[in-house]
């Protein structure tokens, strides 16, 4: 189970995207991404371990992801 506040990936295509997780809402995850608030199924979240583990998160990847999503 994700807690409120931690940080997660969420697939979106070929893209791994990072964000904020808030809230569960029945099949669905809302996040906190840098362009707003999104509704995604549950599936296609994962934990930092979760995504490292699958090979979302390879070397550089997230440091890239957080680059292109820095405010």
């Amino acid at each position: 189970m994700i807690t409120p506040n931690s940080t997660v990936y969420y697939t979106s295509g070929p893209f791994v995207q990072e964000a904020r997780f808030l809230a569960y809402d029945r099949d669905c995850c809302v996040l906190q991404t840098p362009l707003g608030t999104l509704k995604i199924r549950k599936g296609r979240v994962f934990t930092t371990e979760e995504a490292t583990e699958r090979g979302l998160l390879n070397s550089g990847a997230k440091a890239r992801i957080q680059e292109a999503f820095a405010v």
